[in-house]
């Protein structure tokens, strides 16, 4: 996985975590497909016979006391230790 940009982590504000999956019959998984650009994962998609996408929309998630005091030693920015947690 890739770390996180500043963006929606430097106000400390709550963040909605979306996770995406997805298969097709084909046995192309184009989660894993080893780093495809864009154009080519869309056209390995569009070859695919029958194609499932599901999302999964989880609860917005606030740091609060309880979060700092687990995942935060004082030593990295606040906004890095969020984007690394979520």
């Amino acid at each position: 996985m890739i770390k996180f940009k500043k963006g929606a982590f430097a106000s400390l504000r709550g963040v909605k975590p979306f996770s995406a999956k997805t298969w097709s019959l084909s046995g192309c998984n184009a989660n894993s497909s080893g780093g495809l650009s864009f154009f080519k994962q869309t056209i390995v998609t569009a070859q695919s016979i029958f194609y499932t996408y599901s999302l999964k929309e989880m609860p917005v998630f606030e740091p609060n006391e309880y979060f700092w005091k687990h995942h935060w030693d004082g030593k990295e920015e606040k906004w890095v230790v969020y984007a690394r947690v979520i």
